[in-house]
């Protein structure tokens, strides 16, 4: 469901094995086996969250997006409701995760971290893309694009600015209008940047809408 180019290998999210694989170098022949698998212990199970009622820094369920910024390796793990961040590439199977974007703790999945909607919970993450240090990720599930302006760097860190929501606690679909308007998304999924610009895919909307990044810098429903 999601592909990467990281370092100089790629990275596939297998949303429905609930792993990502990488092959570094990429694949030079039909059907080769990837290097490294990421939410499984190895390349035989298939399991969420390995079996688990409750997910771990080294599992996944559902996993939609990928991403590499240069320097980490980002997971949009959409069914535990929650963005993983890797330092550095994985070297080893089943490596767990370092730090966790979306629930206070690698240990919960539940919807916007089990209460209300804020500047720091997710309900279903879906992609991601990267402004310089800037770290966009589609919560599309509340309908809105969150951002962080500096590489988090805290479990859990509330973003900065919020793209097609007023407010942190709003969630609705196109802010409770029928009609789109300028300011609003419905169940935005993909994320993509194109020189200066931040392209969103505001899918139930059948339209793409692009930010500038000067905006984007001042822009949004601040927490």
């Amino acid at each position: 469901s999601g592909m990467a180019a990281c370092g100089a290998g790629i990275a596939v999210a297998d949303g429905w094995n609930h792993r990502v694989l990488i092959w570094n170098p990429p694949p030079t022949e039909h059907n080769q086996p990837a290097d490294i698998v990421l939410g499984q212990a190895d390349f035989t199970t298939t399991e969420t969250n390995r079996g688990s009622d409750n997910p771990s820094a080294d599992t996944l369920f559902w996993p939609y997006g990928v991403a590499w910024d240069g320097t980490h390796l980002w997971v949009a793990d959409t069914g535990n409701r929650r963005v993983l961040m890797w330092q550095g590439l994985p070297t080893r199977n089943g490596q767990p995760a370092d730090l966790v974007l979306g629930q206070r703790g690698f240990d919960c999945r539940d919807e916007n971290a089990g209460g209300v909607p804020d500047a720091s919970s997710m309900r279903w993450p879906h992609s991601l893309a990267f402004f310089g240090d800037s770290v966009c990720v589609s919560d599309a599930g509340n309908n809105r694009i969150m951002v962080w302006h500096t590489t988090p760097t805290l479990n859990g860190q509330p973003c900065d600015a919020l793209l097609g929501q007023q407010i942190a606690t709003g969630v609705d679909h196109n802010q409770g209008d029928y009609w789109p308007t300028a300011g609003a998304l419905n169940m935005p999924y993909a994320l993509a940047t194109q020189g200066d610009w931040l392209v969103v895919a505001d899918t139930a909307s059948s339209r793409l809408r692009g930010w500038h990044h000067d905006d984007i810098q001042g822009y949004g429903a601040h927490p």
